[in-house]
């Protein structure tokens, strides 16, 4: 009997905690924070490639030569804990696939991640527990020819009993041979809140 009621116990707790739940979707209105929540992310990194795609900068670049890129810094000057890497990953995904950039894990900022391989499949130069045929040479690695790098802001107003929260998504690529500007954009996402929420 002692088993049967902890085997219905069990069931009842795994029950509880997915009836509950449901999916949410970007137009689900019901569902939005004061804070910065992965819809305002996606929409951020997809409106400033919209922006790039209708540069010139971009217009002029090659698929026969595509650029370089390493993702630099992304500066988080939020009250809220971000994840950079997350806000870059999109961006990064899409600017791979339009066959004009290459993204170099060489370098890399805060915003980015360099893979930890490259310097480690380089120990086994003259190591002899290695096939040195198989070593890996001096020389290989691509230097980047253009950086990605933005920053998150945030400014709290309030208003009346409310309080109005406004972020901004600041987002450049610039040129590591010439140290120029190539191309900038910035998105600014509003929301008012309860005077009592808070945006962390």
């Amino acid at each position: 009997m002692r088993a049967i009621i902890f085997s219905i116990f069990i069931a009842l707790s795994f029950y509880g905690c997915g009836a509950g739940a449901r999916y949410v979707t970007a137009d689900d209105a019901g569902m939005v924070s004061s804070s910065l929540d992965l819809n305002d992310i996606k929409k951020a990194a997809q409106d400033s490639l919209n922006s790039l795609y209708q540069s010139h900068y971009y217009k002029k670049i090659s698929e026969d030569k595509p650029l370089v890129l390493a993702v630099s810094d992304f500066i988080n000057d939020t009250t809220i804990k971000l994840d950079m890497e997350q806000i870059t990953a999109r961006m990064v995904e899409e600017l791979q696939n339009t066959g004009k950039f290459k993204i170099t894990r060489a370098q890399s900022g805060s915003g980015g991640s360099k893979e930890n391989m490259l310097l480690s499949s380089r120990d086994s130069r003259d190591n002899e527990e290695y096939n040195q045929d198989s070593a890996i040479e001096k020389g290989n690695l691509i230097q980047a020819s253009v950086s990605l790098t933005g920053k998150v802001g945030q400014r709290i107003t309030k208003v009346g009993n409310d309080q109005r929260v406004d972020y901004f998504f600041k987002i450049e690529m610039v040129n590591l041979k010439s140290g120029l500007l190539e191309w900038s954009k910035t998105i600014d996402i509003s929301k008012v809140a309860s005077g009592n929420a808070s945006v962390w």
